[in-house]
């Protein structure tokens, strides 16, 4: 963790923290300045920054109650024994700014769902380690909460999902329905996502990754999953540890070709 001084660049050009929290907010995007903070190696007055190594999950409040009670623990860090049955699912952030009581900063952070799921649907392709990238016992998986259509946000079990929703193409049926359970659904454009199967797909970049087999359209790839461990029971996130994927067209930015992020690997 890195504390104090300016917000500063490797170039050694500096921002104070009033104007770096003008721009995330101006920015419109979830994330801005723990992207800015991975990509700089910056400094900010007052907060902690992760240069480096695993990140715990912090809960957020959705517009939507949880039926599963995680609006409770908005602002807590994630931990598996939360997970106390089978298809929980918790809506939380990822990599999120800390201010100097260890407290996450409001509007920063990658959104993400945890979901416990039943260990014997799962099906993960072989590169993927039970423990190192999912959690065994119990089975908690992560996925990236922007869906691969348009970055609208998915849900997990908010509402019953429409039988006028449920006409799939051959072989796109969820596996979820093998347990009467609803798959991953995105409200805004009704795309869906099925998270016990896991398998490779490809980023319109280039990039291949593991993710929830998509069920419906309009999405037409998968949604990425997020490597994850458990860490003194804490459900922490781990960086891309692979060479730093290809900047996506438009992103810009000084230094955008060093963001080993998952989010950058997999959104244009």
């Amino acid at each position: 963790m890195a504390v104090g001084g300016a917000l500063a660049s490797e170039t050694g050009r500096g921002i104070d923290r009033r104007t770096l929290l003008k721009a995330i907010v101006a920015g419109g995007m979830v994330g801005a300045g723990a992207t800015l903070a991975a990509a700089t190696r910056i400094s900010l007055p007052g907060f902690l920054v992760d240069e480096g190594g695993p990140e715990a999950f912090v809960y957020v409040a959705g517009d939507q109650p949880n039926p599963f009670g995680f609006d409770a623990l908005a602002g807590r860090e994630a931990r598996a024994d939360d997970f106390t049955g089978v298809w929980m699912g918790a809506t939380a952030v990822w990599r999120a700014l800390r201010d100097g009581d260890g407290t996450p900063v409001p509007g920063t952070g990658f959104p993400a769902l945890l979901i416990r799921l039943d260990a014997d649907l799962l099906q993960f392709p072989p590169e993927w380690v039970a423990g190192e990238d999912f959690l065994a016992d119990p089975t908690v998986v992560a996925f990236w909460d922007r869906c691969t259509h348009l970055c609208c946000f998915p849900q997990w079990h908010l509402e019953a999902l429409p039988s006028a929703l449920q006409d799939y193409e051959p072989g796109r049926s969820p596996r979820t329905s093998l347990a009467g359970e609803d798959p991953i659904w995105c409200q805004c454009h009704h795309g869906q996502f099925d998270p016990v199967t896991l398998e490779w797909d490809v980023h319109p970049n280039g990039v291949r990754y593991i993710g929830a087999r998509w069920s419906r359209a309009p999405v037409t790839r998968a949604l990425p999953a997020i490597s994850v461990r458990e860490e003194g029971g804490r459900i922490v996130g781990r960086k891309w540890l692979g060479p730093p994927p290809r900047r996506p067209g438009g992103l810009g930015g000084q230094d955008a070709e060093r963001f080993r992020d998952w989010y950058f690997a997999y959104y244009r």
